[in-house]
């Protein structure tokens, strides 16, 4: 290893091993230096600068280990050069250098920052529009070119910042654009090089055991460098990323092939030509995700205070990016699982629907069911009773939408089908029955599953609108009950000839509640048309509602078929609807008798 002037040492310095900044001038660069002894009140040490005496010093230990408990320093913090000497001996540092302590100082606003301008006592008011052409020729008088000179200064630096802004709107619309990481790191290591004149630029981030950096991101100007972008680089060892990492704070090395907090460096340094290279901490909620490395490509460049403000600013940038960008990857990934789950719930949810729905001599039946979200609320259902003798069917919307809806959907279905079905085998082995058995059929499954739900499931507030039937198909008659469902209509030949409205209230809220049945006969070229809210609550682009009376103004035309006219009302629903998001479930289920059997 060897110091600025080329000269070797071992790798036993390091046990006195030091580094320091000149606080006023660059805070960020660390110098490395070799401690010679040291006590309360000073420190001697070897540097291998040149160091003027009065010159305010903040001291640094070199040795780092990632999440160790670090030893407590025994040497002061802050000091003031009190002497340096050049040394004769060939030693590794060419310089030795007495400091004595001092309490932490405090930088003033104007040493902070970057622009003050102090204009001289001219004889005459300045005017920035007439004057500056003056001041730029005339530099006879010293107080117009001091003038001259601070205004050059100023102008540089508004161009400087304007470049600066002007990045960062590059940065803000890449990240903007895209959610790709890859793409946008890679767009800011090109920048990057380009505004600091670096020979690369490496974004790495860090694993979650903090051992290792990966480079996600790496951009060289050099033809003989090669792409290091998922290259691994362990922290054991590398004491300067360390730092970084511990401290949060960003780190200049001005002097990588001989400083100690890189010496794991030193030999890639060394062959590469690198001699200052800058660490900036990516800071996510306060901690270390990753770093920035900017490797110098001009010897004798070192980063200044202005550079480690605006690295931190696209440090910054990026740690947003990086943060967007894994709260998308988890995001996806959860919305990936919960679409999976959905897919399940819904292929069981569709299980519940008839595979295919009865063939009754005489009678066309059409249904047609498509959810708003993956699983739906609403639900229809079609069995046969007496062995052709009855036809039982339920068109139903239980409340809300979404997974609850459904699993409620399942509850409520497979109640009404167990009780109907159950009341029918009691009634096969009973001679006496006090109602007619469509109406005990229909009284009794519903009222049962009412007080099913409004008492064991009380307090989930859940309930559903359900239109029941049970048809005789030979004659036609149709005994229902509609418990707060919108009212089916019978469309006849010449329209709309009635609607079959509510005989109860919904399912699920009254314990003990007691529903009414009715009858009507449906005759031949009738159509029995049910549906759910979702139909007449389609809205358009603007906000309207397809509506009731659309709904039966549609409905009093004349039809071929309960298929037509399912088609028909469906394909009104999409004009209306005009590729609106749907905001409900639509479920249709149509019965037409086509003749007299």
């Amino acid at each position: 290893m060897s110091d600025v002037n080329g000269r070797r040492y071992s790798g036993s310095d390091h046990k006195k091993s030091i580094m320091y900044a000149d606080f006023f001038k660059n805070p960020h660069c660390l110098y490395g230096a070799r401690m010679r002894s040291c006590s309360e009140n000073d420190i001697d040490f070897e540097s291998g600068y040149e160091l003027i005496p009065g010159t305010v010093l903040h001291i640094r230990r070199a040795n780092y280990k990632i999440d160790s408990v670090q030893p407590q320093e025994e040497m002061p913090n802050w000091v003031r050069v009190v002497s340096c000497r050049k040394l004769t001996d060939g030693g590794p540092f060419g310089y030795s250098v007495c400091a004595e302590k001092i309490s932490p100082p405090h930088r003033s606003m104007q040493e902070k920052d970057n622009l003050v301008l102090r204009f001289p006592d001219l004889t005459k008011p300045l005017s920035v529009a007439s004057d500056l052409e003056t001041l730029e020729t005339d530099c006879e008088n010293p107080a117009c070119r001091s003038v001259q000179g601070q205004l050059r200064f100023a102008k540089e630096m508004a161009e400087k910042r304007a470049k600066e802004l002007a990045t960062l709107n590059r940065f803000a619309m890449a990240i903007g654009s895209t959610l790709d990481l890859k793409q946008i790191l890679k767009i800011i290591c090109i920048e990057m090089v380009d505004i600091f004149g670096s020979r690369n630029a490496g974004i790495g981030l860090l694993n979650a055991q903090r051992t290792q950096l990966t480079l996600v991101a790496f951009h060289t100007i050099s033809d003989d460098e090669p792409d290091a972008t998922g290259l691994v680089i362990p922290t054991e060892g590398n004491a300067a990323t360390i730092f970084v990492i511990e401290h949060g704070e960003t780190i200049i090395v001005p002097d990588a092939q001989h400083n100690p907090i890189t010496a794991s460096y030193h030999d890639i340094a060394f062959l590469r030509g690198t001699h200052c290279i800058m660490i900036v901490p990516l800071l996510s909620r306060g901690e270390v995700i990753g770093t920035i490395g900017l490797p110098t490509m001009a010897p004798d460049r070192i980063f200044s205070p202005s550079d480690v403000s605006f690295a931190q600013t696209i440090a910054a940038q990026i740690s947003g990016a990086i943060e967007n960008a894994r709260l998308y990857e988890k995001t996806e990934k959860a919305r990936g699982a919960m679409e999976q789950e959905l897919k399940i719930g819904r292929d069981i949810q569709y299980g519940f629907f008839p595979k295919t729905l009865p063939s009754i001599r005489g009678w066309e039946v059409v249904s047609h069911f498509r959810p708003a979200r993956m699983v739906a609320g609403d639900f229809y259902d079609m069995f046969i009773l007496q062995e052709n003798h009855m036809i039982g069917f339920v068109i139903a919307d239980v409340c809300g939408k979404g997974v609850g809806s459904a699993l409620y959907m399942a509850l409520f279905r497979t109640l009404i089908r167990a009780f109907a079905i159950n009341r029918i085998t009691e009634a096969s082995s009973s001679k006496t029955a006090s109602l007619p058995l469509a109406e005990e059929i229909l009284t009794r499954s519903m009222e049962m599953t009412n007080q099913y739900i409004a008492c064991t499931h009380s307090s989930a507030n859940m309930f559903a609108t359900v239109f029941m039937g049970i048809l005789k198909p030979q004659t036609g008659m149709l005994s229902y009950l509609n418990a707060g469902h919108p009212p089916p209509v019978v469309v006849g030949r010449d329209g709309i000839k009635t609607s079959l409205e509510a005989t109860g209230t919904v399912v699920g809220m009254l314990p003990n509640y007691r529903f009414d049945v009715s009858c009507i006969q449906l005759k031949p070229g009738d159509t029995l048309f049910a549906y759910t809210d979702g139909l007449t609550e389609a809205k358009s682009p603007k906000g309207v509602f397809f509506g009731t009376n659309r709904l039966q103004h549609r409905l009093s035309r004349q039809f071929k078929s309960a298929q037509q006219m399912v088609d028909q009302i469906l394909a009104e629903i999409e004009q209306h609807t005009l590729g609106a998001e749907q905001s409900d479930d639509i479920t249709v289920l149509a019965l037409r008798r086509t003749g007299r059997l």
